[in-house]
């Protein structure tokens, strides 16, 4: 089934990417690195396009030239229509940092009101997941809900502290409340900010909280009605990869590498578009050896690597080892040089020699062009 003539999207990528330690600094969370050869935006476009989803707004909280660079027109995701493709939304000049994206989103209202949808759908790049929006739509439309809102079901863990978590009528499936995990549960509800509407809920509720002066998050004040309105949970049930912190950007994704069921399911499930950069295939030489690793196109390897993950023009040093590593693009490795547990951000250099071994729960991250 496509949405086409259903749902149209808003993409909320303002999510700060600071909390990642060491890779916040340059670069934008819609826009992170993740898995050798893609970005966080690949998933939510790739996510919407297998569905049919189109037109999408993109709402960024100001022009951001590495984000234009990336996306473009859309092309990759066959998202540059004249029309009905996407869209790039800034926030007000006073609304710039401050988290509320009504202003923004309220520059959406004459456009929808024009559209043939009846749904709204808002998301976000936050995290890697491969969501199947049809299956959300359908339960809109038998649920009887004014909102149906995901959420991933997760062991409580360290790592889940301070998120934020809903809960939910197990018989009703109405969501209660929303609140923060303080980690007294076995089990949470995390909330993945992610929810559907109709096009009259979506004006309606955009129009009340504009008038009311609200200066939060729409998704905020939609919470704060949680009593008045019927809110359904929605569960995702496949993989979802946060990405909060240096530490869980680099757990996710070697995990993903090292367990076969969440690897298929996010590379086979849908198609994953991204942007293709126009280089040589990786170069190995008799010394090479990679095993359980994922490598982008562009590299030289010329020592070991092992259950890691290199993205496009990574030089691997004769005799060097790179084990449980994420190394960015266009990163030189010296000769006999030995790392474990190490997260390299875009054109560093490590010199030959050298060896830096950090704890698999609390990885080193080595800044971008940094020379060691």
């Amino acid at each position: 089934m496509s949405l086409h003539k259903n749902v149209i999207a808003i993409v909320d990528a303002n999510e700060n990417a600071s909390r990642i330690r060491g890779l916040g600094v340059s670069h934008a969370k819609p826009i992170m690195p993740v898995l050798a050869r893609y970005n966080l935006v690949d998933f939510a476009f790739s996510n919407l396009i297998y569905a049919g989803i189109y037109p999408v707004f993109l709402l960024v909280d100001k022009p951001n030239r590495h984000i234009f660079n990336y996306i473009g027109t859309g092309s990759p995701w066959n998202l540059n229509r004249r029309s009905n493709g996407i869209h790039y939304l800034f926030s007000t000049k006073e609304q710039i940092g401050t988290g509320n994206n009504l202003g923004a989103l309220y520059k959406t209202v004459s456009f929808v009101k024009s559209i043939d949808r009846d749904v709204v759908l808002l998301t976000n790049t936050n995290t890697i997941n491969r969501i199947d929006y049809v299956e959300m739509y359908e339960k809109l439309k038998t649920s009887g809900a004014d909102i149906v809102w995901a959420f991933r079901r997760e062991a409580n863990h360290d790592r889940y502290l301070n998120m934020e978590i809903l809960k939910f009528n197990a018989r009703t499936e109405k969501v209660v409340n929303f609140g923060i995990n303080t980690g007294s549960k076995e089990e949470i509800k995390i909330d993945l900010g992610i929810f559907m509407m109709s096009k009259k809920m979506y004006l309606s509720l955009i129009s009340e909280a504009v008038e009311l002066n609200i200066n939060s998050k729409f998704e905020t004040f939609l919470k704060s009605k949680v009593e008045e309105l019927k809110i359904i949970a929605y569960e995702i049930d496949t993989w979802v990869g946060f990405l909060n912190s240096a530490e869980e950007y680099f757990e996710n994704q070697l995990k993903l590498m090292n367990d076969q069921n969440i690897a298929v399911e996010t590379f086979t499930k849908f198609p994953l578009y991204t942007r293709e950069l126009d280089q040589t295939s990786s170069y190995y030489s008799q010394s090479a050896s990679v095993s359980n690793s994922l490598l982008a196109s562009g590299c030289k390897i010329k020592g070991k690597v092992k259950n890691s993950i290199l993205f496009r023009g990574v030089e691997i040093g004769k005799n060097a080892e790179v084990e449980d590593s994420i190394i960015l693009s266009n990163v030189i490795i010296g000769d006999n040089v030995k790392l474990k547990n190490i997260i390299i951000d875009e054109n560093a250099i490590i010199s030959s020699e050298k060896t830096l071994i950090a704890d698999k729960k609390s990885p080193l991250v080595i800044m971008k062009n940094s020379k060691i």
